[in-house]
């Protein structure tokens, strides 16, 4: 009886173990708050965790225009790195067409231009799927 108490206990351990932390918005969290507990949500391969921080950035802090396009880059790469490539490309170009919209808007270049390059290794991998299934 007691060996298996043992078992059933270190089994509810390793599933408490295993759960993914839930995120916390702390009243008046800054900008680089967000974007750091998004990043280590991301390293550890908490995707969710990490769109949470940066779709709640966006809401609450909507008037900052640099930070909002590294965030949106942020979620539309998720997008890539889960292979949802259609959504992900969608962002992308949403991103540069932010870029096209406001020419003079304080917006770090990086964004941009691997918005460019993801889109283009999408289409990449669009192009050889088809001639595969030709």
């Amino acid at each position: 009886m007691t060996k298996y108490f043992t078992y059933v206990l270190l089994l509810a351990l390793i599933l408490v173990s295993c759960k993914t932390p839930e995120p916390v918005i702390d009243e008046g969290m800054n900008r680089e708050i967000y974007f750091q507990r998004a990043q280590e949500a991301y390293d550890s391969g908490y995707y969710d965790n990490a769109l949470f921080y940066y779709e709640h950035f966006l809401q609450d802090f909507p008037d900052d225009q640099a930070n909002g396009i590294m965030a949106r880059y942020e979620i539309a790469f998720i997008s890539y790195k889960r292979g949802q490539l259609t959504e992900a490309k969608e962002k992308f170009q949403a991103i540069l067409d932010e870029y096209k919209e406001n020419p003079i808007a304080p917006y770090p270049s990086w964004p941009k231009q691997l918005s460019e390059k993801l889109i283009n290794e999408i289409q990449e991998k669009e192009f050889t799927a088809n001639q595969q299934n030709q």
